[in-house]
């Protein structure tokens, strides 16, 4: 399975994890991300650690991938509005996802707001 969507939908079902507090996850694909926020798949979620992967890569290929701005946009629409609850979410790292996915999480998600601590580490500023 390429995605988190692609396997929900195979599997006819949508991944729930109701009591997990603290996550560390990789993606692939950053509809995942737009998943894992929505339809309460995780309704008590505190942390939430999320590194968009591409592949392995040495420093100068990812150099590369960020100036080519090669990564997914994410759409507004990616996000269902009244789907989205993170009500307990308080911490939220993201790794290698563009800055301007990350714009869109801010503006579309409501727990944004009560976030005490948001961390973006090797975000693509470009694109």
């Amino acid at each position: 399975m390429s995605s988190l969507a692609e396997c929900a939908t195979y599997c006819n079902q949508i991944f729930t994890f109701p009591k997990t507090v603290r996550l560390r996850i990789s993606l692939q694909h950053i509809s995942d991300l737009a998943l894992l926020m929505q339809c309460n798949t995780l309704p008590h979620i505190e942390d939430l650690h999320v590194t968009m992967e591409t592949g392995i890569y040495t420093s100068y290929q990812l150099n590369n991938w960020y100036k080519n701005g090669a990564s997914s946009i994410l759409c507004p629409e990616d996000l269902n509005i009244t789907g989205v609850n993170l009500p307990h979410l308080r911490r939220l790292q993201l790794g290698q996802i563009a800055i301007s996915n990350v714009i869109v999480l801010i503006q579309h998600v409501k727990s944004m707001c009560q976030l005490e601590s948001l961390i973006l580490v090797n975000c693509n500023v470009k694109g």
